[in-house]
């Protein structure tokens, strides 16, 4: 992983663990791309990127008190 992959690393994983800590408020994509100090339009480009690798699913695994969304 090169310093980018690692920053971009650390930025998803800064992410996850708000939405962990704040999901109860459903947070939007401003607010948390805001926790990590990107515009809305480059967090949901990085986020998209690293939501097809493993390295997502792992990070979201260990979330067990998360419930999907009502509509």
């Amino acid at each position: 992983m090169n310093s980018q992959e690692a920053t971009n690393y650390k930025r998803i994983a800064v992410a996850i663990d708000h939405i962990k800590l704040n999901f109860k408020e459903y947070p939007d994509l401003d607010e948390v791309a805001s926790e990590v100090n990107l515009s809305p339009f480059h967090f949901q480009v990085l986020f998209t990127e690293w939501a097809t690798t493993r390295i997502l699913h792992d990070l979201f695994a260990s979330t067990k008190s998360m419930r999907p969304y009502k509509y």
